[in-house]
Protein backbone atom coordinates (compact mmCIF):
# COMPACT_ATOMS: atom_id res chain seq x y z
CA UNK A 1 0.00 0.00 0.00
CA UNK A 2 1.31 3.41 -0.94
CA UNK A 3 1.55 6.11 1.72
CA UNK A 4 2.13 9.82 1.15
CA UNK A 5 5.62 9.52 2.60
CA UNK A 6 6.66 6.70 0.25
CA UNK A 7 5.23 8.37 -2.85
CA UNK A 8 6.82 11.69 -1.87
CA UNK A 9 10.18 9.99 -1.41
CA UNK A 10 9.88 8.28 -4.78
CA UNK A 11 8.94 11.49 -6.57
CA UNK A 12 11.82 13.37 -4.92
CA UNK A 13 14.20 10.63 -6.05
CA UNK A 14 12.90 10.80 -9.62
CA UNK A 15 12.99 14.60 -9.66
CA UNK A 16 16.61 14.68 -8.49
CA UNK A 17 17.68 12.26 -11.19
CA UNK A 18 15.94 14.24 -13.93
CA UNK A 19 17.24 17.58 -12.67
CA UNK A 20 20.84 16.36 -12.58
CA UNK A 21 20.69 16.33 -16.37
CA UNK A 22 17.93 18.79 -17.28
CA UNK A 23 19.21 21.72 -15.19
CA UNK A 24 22.68 21.89 -16.78
CA UNK A 25 21.17 21.20 -20.21
CA UNK A 26 18.75 24.12 -19.81
CA UNK A 27 21.56 26.27 -18.46
CA UNK A 28 23.68 25.58 -21.54
CA UNK A 29 20.76 26.26 -23.90
CA UNK A 30 20.17 29.67 -22.37
CA UNK A 31 23.88 30.52 -22.30
CA UNK A 32 24.27 29.82 -26.01
CA UNK A 33 21.12 31.82 -26.70
CA UNK A 34 21.87 34.99 -24.70
CA UNK A 35 25.63 35.37 -24.98
CA UNK A 36 25.18 37.70 -27.97
CA UNK A 37 23.99 40.38 -25.53
CA UNK A 38 27.31 40.29 -23.66
CA UNK A 39 29.48 40.34 -26.78
CA UNK A 40 27.36 43.00 -28.52
CA UNK A 41 29.42 46.04 -27.39
CA UNK A 42 32.53 44.63 -29.14
CA UNK A 43 31.01 42.35 -31.79
CA UNK A 44 28.56 44.85 -33.28
CA UNK A 45 31.16 47.43 -34.38
CA UNK A 46 33.59 44.67 -35.41
CA UNK A 47 31.19 43.16 -37.96
CA UNK A 48 29.31 46.35 -38.82
CA UNK A 49 25.80 45.87 -37.45
CA UNK A 50 23.55 48.55 -35.96
CA UNK A 51 20.90 48.32 -33.24
CA UNK A 52 18.12 47.40 -35.67
CA UNK A 53 20.13 44.56 -37.20
CA UNK A 54 21.20 43.29 -33.78
CA UNK A 55 17.59 43.31 -32.58
CA UNK A 56 16.42 41.50 -35.70
CA UNK A 57 19.16 38.89 -35.29
CA UNK A 58 18.30 38.42 -31.63
CA UNK A 59 14.65 37.92 -32.54
CA UNK A 60 15.01 35.76 -35.64
CA UNK A 61 16.39 32.99 -33.43
CA UNK A 62 12.86 32.55 -32.12
CA UNK A 63 11.38 32.49 -35.62
CA UNK A 64 13.58 29.51 -36.50
CA UNK A 65 12.69 27.93 -33.17
CA UNK A 66 8.99 28.52 -33.71
CA UNK A 67 8.80 27.04 -37.20
CA UNK A 68 10.15 23.66 -36.04
CA UNK A 69 8.66 23.62 -32.53
CA UNK A 70 5.58 21.42 -32.88
CA UNK A 71 7.17 18.95 -35.35
CA UNK A 72 10.10 18.54 -32.95
CA UNK A 73 7.83 17.72 -30.01
CA UNK A 74 5.85 15.23 -32.08
CA UNK A 75 9.09 13.53 -33.15
CA UNK A 76 10.26 13.42 -29.51
CA UNK A 77 7.01 11.72 -28.52
CA UNK A 78 7.60 9.12 -31.24
CA UNK A 79 11.35 8.41 -31.02
CA UNK A 80 11.87 9.20 -27.33
CA UNK A 81 13.67 11.89 -25.34
CA UNK A 82 17.00 10.09 -25.19
CA UNK A 83 17.75 10.24 -28.91
CA UNK A 84 15.92 13.46 -29.72
CA UNK A 85 17.24 15.65 -26.90
CA UNK A 86 20.74 14.34 -27.68
CA UNK A 87 20.31 15.30 -31.34
CA UNK A 88 19.04 18.75 -30.45
CA UNK A 89 21.94 19.52 -28.10
CA UNK A 90 24.68 18.36 -30.47
CA UNK A 91 23.12 20.30 -33.36
CA UNK A 92 22.81 23.59 -31.52
CA UNK A 93 26.30 23.21 -30.04
CA UNK A 94 27.82 23.01 -33.51
CA UNK A 95 25.85 26.02 -34.78
CA UNK A 96 26.60 28.04 -31.62
CA UNK A 97 30.33 27.48 -32.12
CA UNK A 98 30.02 28.55 -35.76
CA UNK A 99 28.63 31.92 -34.56
CA UNK A 100 32.26 32.84 -33.87
CA UNK A 101 32.83 33.22 -37.60
CA UNK A 102 30.01 35.59 -38.56
CA UNK A 103 31.43 38.47 -40.56
CA UNK A 104 28.57 40.86 -41.25
CA UNK A 105 24.83 41.51 -41.01
CA UNK A 106 23.82 38.71 -43.40
CA UNK A 107 25.88 35.95 -41.81
CA UNK A 108 24.89 37.14 -38.30
CA UNK A 109 21.15 36.98 -39.02
CA UNK A 110 21.50 33.67 -40.92
CA UNK A 111 23.41 31.94 -38.13
CA UNK A 112 20.99 33.18 -35.48
CA UNK A 113 18.11 31.73 -37.50
CA UNK A 114 19.92 28.40 -37.86
CA UNK A 115 20.66 28.34 -34.13
CA UNK A 116 16.91 28.61 -33.50
CA UNK A 117 16.22 25.79 -35.96
CA UNK A 118 18.86 23.58 -34.29
CA UNK A 119 17.54 24.21 -30.77
CA UNK A 120 13.86 24.02 -31.75
CA UNK A 121 11.86 21.77 -29.49
CA UNK A 122 14.31 21.67 -26.59
CA UNK A 123 12.35 23.67 -23.99
CA UNK A 124 8.90 22.21 -24.75
CA UNK A 125 10.51 18.80 -25.21
CA UNK A 126 12.02 18.97 -21.74
CA UNK A 127 8.69 20.05 -20.23
CA UNK A 128 6.89 17.28 -22.10
CA UNK A 129 9.46 14.73 -20.95
CA UNK A 130 9.19 15.92 -17.32
CA UNK A 131 5.39 15.73 -17.41
CA UNK A 132 5.66 11.95 -17.89
CA UNK A 133 7.46 11.64 -14.56
CA UNK A 134 6.26 14.44 -12.23
CA UNK A 135 2.75 14.89 -10.81
CA UNK A 136 0.88 18.09 -11.63
CA UNK A 137 0.62 19.12 -7.96
CA UNK A 138 4.42 19.23 -7.73
CA UNK A 139 5.09 20.44 -11.24
CA UNK A 140 5.61 24.11 -10.31
CA UNK A 141 8.30 23.27 -7.74
CA UNK A 142 10.01 20.91 -10.18
CA UNK A 143 9.79 23.45 -12.96
CA UNK A 144 11.14 26.18 -10.67
CA UNK A 145 14.31 24.18 -10.10
CA UNK A 146 14.53 23.42 -13.80
CA UNK A 147 13.89 26.98 -14.95
CA UNK A 148 16.11 28.43 -12.23
CA UNK A 149 18.80 27.49 -14.73
CA UNK A 150 17.58 30.38 -16.89
CA UNK A 151 18.43 33.31 -14.56
CA UNK A 152 21.43 31.38 -13.22
CA UNK A 153 22.58 31.10 -16.83
CA UNK A 154 22.17 34.86 -17.13
CA UNK A 155 24.25 35.29 -13.98
CA UNK A 156 27.08 32.89 -14.86
CA UNK A 157 27.09 33.65 -18.59
CA UNK A 158 27.57 37.32 -17.77
CA UNK A 159 30.49 36.52 -15.48
CA UNK A 160 32.04 33.97 -17.85
CA UNK A 161 31.65 36.25 -20.86
CA UNK A 162 33.34 39.08 -19.00
CA UNK A 163 36.33 36.80 -18.33
CA UNK A 164 36.47 35.22 -21.81
CA UNK A 165 36.30 38.60 -23.52
CA UNK A 166 39.73 39.26 -22.01
CA UNK A 167 41.14 36.53 -24.30
CA UNK A 168 40.97 39.06 -27.11
CA UNK A 169 43.73 38.33 -29.62
CA UNK A 170 44.49 34.78 -28.43
CA UNK A 171 45.30 32.57 -31.45
CA UNK A 172 44.28 35.45 -33.68
CA UNK A 173 40.65 35.45 -32.53
CA UNK A 174 38.71 38.29 -30.94
CA UNK A 175 37.36 37.94 -27.41
CA UNK A 176 33.77 37.80 -28.64
CA UNK A 177 34.69 34.88 -30.92
CA UNK A 178 36.12 32.95 -27.98
CA UNK A 179 32.85 33.49 -26.08
CA UNK A 180 30.89 31.67 -28.78
CA UNK A 181 33.41 28.81 -29.14
CA UNK A 182 34.01 28.07 -25.46
CA UNK A 183 30.36 28.34 -24.42
CA UNK A 184 29.23 26.01 -27.24
CA UNK A 185 31.40 23.02 -26.32
CA UNK A 186 29.36 21.86 -23.25
CA UNK A 187 26.24 21.43 -25.41
CA UNK A 188 27.99 18.90 -27.60
CA UNK A 189 29.44 16.98 -24.66
CA UNK A 190 26.17 16.84 -22.71
CA UNK A 191 24.31 15.85 -25.87
CA UNK A 192 26.48 12.76 -26.18
CA UNK A 193 26.02 12.03 -22.44
CA UNK A 194 22.20 12.12 -22.88
CA UNK A 195 22.37 8.88 -24.88
CA UNK A 196 23.62 7.05 -21.80
CA UNK A 197 21.74 8.86 -19.04
CA UNK A 198 18.15 9.54 -20.13
CA UNK A 199 15.25 7.09 -20.18
CA UNK A 200 12.38 7.82 -22.55
CA UNK A 201 9.63 6.88 -20.12
CA UNK A 202 9.23 5.49 -16.57
CA UNK A 203 8.43 2.08 -18.06
CA UNK A 204 11.93 1.87 -19.58
CA UNK A 205 13.86 3.05 -16.50
CA UNK A 206 16.12 0.25 -15.30
CA UNK A 207 16.75 2.07 -12.02
CA UNK A 208 13.06 1.75 -11.02
CA UNK A 209 11.27 -1.39 -9.85
CA UNK A 210 8.11 -2.49 -11.64
CA UNK A 211 6.00 -1.20 -8.75
CA UNK A 212 7.80 2.14 -8.78
CA UNK A 213 7.25 2.47 -12.53
CA UNK A 214 3.53 2.00 -12.03
CA UNK A 215 3.44 4.52 -9.18
CA UNK A 216 5.22 7.17 -11.24
CA UNK A 217 2.87 6.75 -14.19
CA UNK A 218 -0.19 6.94 -11.93
CA UNK A 219 1.07 10.12 -10.24
CA UNK A 220 2.15 11.87 -13.43
CA UNK A 221 -0.92 11.15 -15.57
CA UNK A 222 -3.96 10.44 -13.36
CA UNK A 223 -6.58 11.64 -15.88
CA UNK A 224 -5.35 9.42 -18.67
CA UNK A 225 -6.45 6.24 -16.94
CA UNK A 226 -10.04 7.21 -17.81
CA UNK A 227 -9.72 9.06 -21.10
CA UNK A 228 -7.64 6.55 -23.13
CA UNK A 229 -7.33 8.90 -26.12
CA UNK A 230 -5.21 7.64 -29.06
CA UNK A 231 -1.77 9.28 -29.06
CA UNK A 232 -1.81 9.86 -32.83
CA UNK A 233 -4.47 12.55 -32.37
CA UNK A 234 -2.14 14.77 -30.31
CA UNK A 235 -2.21 17.76 -32.66
CA UNK A 236 -5.97 17.57 -33.17
CA UNK A 237 -6.50 17.34 -29.40
CA UNK A 238 -4.41 20.43 -28.77
CA UNK A 239 -6.04 22.47 -31.52
CA UNK A 240 -9.54 21.52 -30.34
CA UNK A 241 -8.82 22.72 -26.79
CA UNK A 242 -9.93 26.39 -26.42
CA UNK A 243 -7.99 26.87 -23.19
CA UNK A 244 -4.71 26.01 -24.92
CA UNK A 245 -5.26 28.78 -27.48
CA UNK A 246 -5.92 31.37 -24.76
CA UNK A 247 -2.83 30.28 -22.82
CA UNK A 248 -0.78 30.36 -26.02
CA UNK A 249 -1.87 33.95 -26.62
CA UNK A 250 -0.86 34.79 -23.05
CA UNK A 251 2.55 33.24 -23.60
CA UNK A 252 2.99 35.38 -26.72
CA UNK A 253 2.42 38.49 -24.59
CA UNK A 254 4.77 37.18 -21.90
CA UNK A 255 7.47 36.72 -24.50
CA UNK A 256 7.38 40.44 -25.27
CA UNK A 257 9.17 40.71 -21.92
CA UNK A 258 11.28 37.57 -22.25
CA UNK A 259 12.52 38.75 -25.65
CA UNK A 260 13.55 42.20 -24.42
CA UNK A 261 16.33 41.00 -22.12
CA UNK A 262 19.22 41.18 -24.64
CA UNK A 263 19.08 44.98 -24.40
CA UNK A 264 20.04 45.17 -20.71
CA UNK A 265 23.83 45.29 -21.22
CA UNK A 266 23.48 47.93 -23.93
CA UNK A 267 21.13 49.99 -21.72
CA UNK A 268 23.58 49.85 -18.82
CA UNK A 269 26.29 50.90 -21.26
CA UNK A 270 24.45 54.22 -21.61
CA UNK A 271 24.80 54.97 -17.90
CA UNK A 272 27.80 56.02 -15.85
CA UNK A 273 28.80 52.37 -15.39
CA UNK A 274 32.18 51.53 -17.02
CA UNK A 275 31.75 49.06 -19.90
CA UNK A 276 34.09 46.51 -18.31
CA UNK A 277 31.73 46.14 -15.34
CA UNK A 278 28.48 45.73 -17.30
CA UNK A 279 28.50 41.89 -17.56
CA UNK A 280 29.21 41.55 -13.85
CA UNK A 281 26.49 44.00 -12.81
CA UNK A 282 23.90 42.26 -15.02
CA UNK A 283 24.73 39.01 -13.23
CA UNK A 284 23.32 40.12 -9.86
CA UNK A 285 19.62 40.58 -10.86
CA UNK A 286 19.72 37.18 -12.55
CA UNK A 287 20.91 35.52 -9.35
CA UNK A 288 18.14 37.21 -7.36
CA UNK A 289 15.62 36.07 -9.98
CA UNK A 290 16.76 32.44 -9.60
CA UNK A 291 16.22 32.57 -5.83
CA UNK A 292 12.89 34.34 -6.18
CA UNK A 293 11.42 31.91 -8.68
CA UNK A 294 12.18 28.87 -6.50
CA UNK A 295 10.60 30.45 -3.41
CA UNK A 296 7.57 31.68 -5.36
CA UNK A 297 6.98 28.31 -7.02
CA UNK A 298 7.12 26.51 -3.68
CA UNK A 299 4.56 28.92 -2.31
CA UNK A 300 2.32 28.37 -5.33
CA UNK A 301 2.57 24.57 -4.97
CA UNK A 302 1.98 24.69 -1.22
CA UNK A 303 -1.19 26.74 -1.62
CA UNK A 304 -2.31 24.93 -4.78
CA UNK A 305 -2.97 28.30 -6.45
CA UNK A 306 -1.66 29.57 -9.78
CA UNK A 307 -3.51 32.53 -11.28
CA UNK A 308 -3.00 35.06 -8.47
CA UNK A 309 0.60 34.01 -7.96
CA UNK A 310 1.12 34.67 -11.65
CA UNK A 311 -0.66 38.04 -11.50
CA UNK A 312 1.34 39.30 -8.51
CA UNK A 313 4.68 38.30 -10.04
CA UNK A 314 3.73 39.78 -13.42
CA UNK A 315 2.73 43.07 -11.80
CA UNK A 316 6.13 43.30 -10.11
CA UNK A 317 7.84 42.61 -13.42
CA UNK A 318 5.73 45.24 -15.22
CA UNK A 319 6.86 47.87 -12.70
CA UNK A 320 10.46 46.88 -13.37
CA UNK A 321 10.14 47.14 -17.14
CA UNK A 322 8.47 50.53 -16.79
CA UNK A 323 11.37 51.78 -14.64
CA UNK A 324 13.86 50.56 -17.26
CA UNK A 325 12.18 52.78 -19.85
CA UNK A 326 11.41 55.70 -17.56
CA UNK A 327 14.90 55.92 -16.04
CA UNK A 328 16.93 55.34 -19.19
CA UNK A 329 20.45 56.70 -18.73
CA UNK A 330 20.28 56.72 -14.90
CA UNK A 331 22.18 53.80 -13.39
CA UNK A 332 20.27 53.45 -10.11
CA UNK A 333 16.83 53.52 -11.75
CA UNK A 334 17.75 51.21 -14.62
CA UNK A 335 19.43 48.69 -12.31
CA UNK A 336 16.42 48.71 -9.96
CA UNK A 337 14.16 48.24 -12.97
CA UNK A 338 16.21 45.32 -14.33
CA UNK A 339 16.14 43.63 -10.92
CA UNK A 340 12.36 43.93 -10.48
CA UNK A 341 11.73 43.01 -14.12
CA UNK A 342 13.75 39.78 -13.91
CA UNK A 343 12.60 38.68 -10.45
CA UNK A 344 8.95 39.14 -11.41
CA UNK A 345 9.42 37.74 -14.91
CA UNK A 346 10.94 34.42 -13.90
CA UNK A 347 8.54 33.98 -10.99
CA UNK A 348 5.76 34.44 -13.57
CA UNK A 349 7.26 31.96 -16.02
CA UNK A 350 7.61 29.16 -13.51
CA UNK A 351 4.01 29.49 -12.31
CA UNK A 352 2.79 29.79 -15.90
CA UNK A 353 4.36 26.47 -16.96
CA UNK A 354 2.71 24.62 -14.07
CA UNK A 355 -0.68 25.24 -15.70
CA UNK A 356 -0.60 23.49 -19.15
CA UNK A 357 0.07 19.91 -17.88
CA UNK A 358 -2.90 20.24 -15.52
CA UNK A 359 -5.36 20.91 -18.38
CA UNK A 360 -4.05 18.42 -20.97
CA UNK A 361 -4.03 14.66 -21.23
CA UNK A 362 -0.69 12.97 -21.77
CA UNK A 363 -1.62 12.39 -25.44
CA UNK A 364 -2.39 16.06 -26.00
CA UNK A 365 0.81 17.30 -24.36
CA UNK A 366 3.33 16.81 -27.21
CA UNK A 367 1.43 19.09 -29.58
CA UNK A 368 -0.19 21.19 -26.84
CA UNK A 369 3.03 22.26 -25.14
CA UNK A 370 4.65 22.70 -28.55
CA UNK A 371 1.73 24.82 -29.77
CA UNK A 372 1.85 27.10 -26.73
CA UNK A 373 5.58 27.58 -27.11
CA UNK A 374 5.36 28.02 -30.88
CA UNK A 375 2.77 30.80 -30.70
CA UNK A 376 4.47 32.35 -27.68
CA UNK A 377 7.80 32.65 -29.44
CA UNK A 378 6.27 35.12 -31.88
CA UNK A 379 6.55 37.57 -28.99
CA UNK A 380 10.25 36.82 -28.55
CA UNK A 381 10.74 37.32 -32.29
CA UNK A 382 8.98 40.68 -32.46
CA UNK A 383 10.19 42.11 -29.14
CA UNK A 384 13.93 42.58 -29.80
CA UNK A 385 13.21 43.51 -33.41
CA UNK A 386 10.72 46.16 -32.33
CA UNK A 387 13.04 47.55 -29.65
CA UNK A 388 15.92 47.69 -32.13
CA UNK A 389 13.76 49.49 -34.69
CA UNK A 390 12.54 52.01 -32.11
CA UNK A 391 16.08 52.52 -30.84
CA UNK A 392 17.33 53.30 -34.35
CA UNK A 393 14.36 55.56 -35.11
CA UNK A 394 14.15 57.46 -31.81
CA UNK A 395 17.52 56.95 -30.14
CA UNK A 396 15.80 55.42 -27.08
CA UNK A 397 15.11 51.95 -25.68
CA UNK A 398 12.08 53.21 -23.71
CA UNK A 399 9.42 52.16 -26.21
CA UNK A 400 10.54 48.53 -26.15
CA UNK A 401 10.60 48.52 -22.34
CA UNK A 402 7.03 49.84 -22.16
CA UNK A 403 5.87 47.13 -24.57
CA UNK A 404 7.50 44.53 -22.32
CA UNK A 405 5.71 45.97 -19.26
CA UNK A 406 2.32 45.85 -20.95
CA UNK A 407 2.92 42.37 -22.35
CA UNK A 408 3.76 40.64 -19.08
CA UNK A 409 0.80 42.22 -17.27
CA UNK A 410 -1.71 41.41 -20.01
CA UNK A 411 -0.37 37.84 -20.14
CA UNK A 412 -1.21 37.28 -16.47
CA UNK A 413 -4.71 38.69 -16.90
CA UNK A 414 -5.32 36.43 -19.90
CA UNK A 415 -4.17 33.33 -17.99
CA UNK A 416 -6.46 34.30 -15.11
CA UNK A 417 -9.31 34.31 -17.62
CA UNK A 418 -8.22 31.00 -19.19
CA UNK A 419 -8.02 29.00 -15.96
CA UNK A 420 -11.41 30.37 -14.97
CA UNK A 421 -13.03 28.67 -17.97
CA UNK A 422 -14.97 25.49 -17.13
CA UNK A 423 -12.50 22.62 -17.32
CA UNK A 424 -15.11 20.22 -18.70
CA UNK A 425 -14.82 22.16 -21.98
CA UNK A 426 -11.24 20.91 -22.22
CA UNK A 427 -12.19 17.30 -21.68
CA UNK A 428 -15.22 17.51 -23.96
CA UNK A 429 -13.13 18.92 -26.78
CA UNK A 430 -10.56 16.16 -26.43
CA UNK A 431 -13.16 13.42 -26.29
CA UNK A 432 -15.06 14.76 -29.29
CA UNK A 433 -11.91 14.71 -31.41
CA UNK A 434 -10.87 11.25 -30.26
CA UNK A 435 -14.34 9.90 -30.98
CA UNK A 436 -14.09 11.05 -34.57
CA UNK A 437 -10.88 9.07 -35.13
CA UNK A 438 -10.75 5.31 -35.84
Amino acid sequence: MNTPSTTDALERRVAKRLLLFLMPATFIAIADRINISFVAPTMNPAIGIDAATFGFGAGIFFLGYMLFEVPSNLILARVGARYWISRIMISWGLVAAAMAFVSGPTSFVTMRFLLGVAEAGFNPGVLLFASYWISTKRFASFTSWLLSSVPVAGFLTALASGVILRMDGALGLAGWQWVFIIQALPAIGLGVFALFYLDDHPSSARWLSDREKQQIEEMASPRDRTLHVPARTSLALAMANPVIWVIAAAYLLMNLALGAQPWFPLMLGQTSLPAAYVPFVVAVPNLLAAIGMILWAKRSDRRGERKYHLLIAASLSAVGWFLCGFGEGFLAIVLTGITLALVGLYASVVVFWAIPPSIMTVEARPAGIGLITCIGLLGSFFSPSLTGFLRTATGSYSGGMYFAAGGILLAALLVKFAVSLPQDRTVDAELSVSASRP
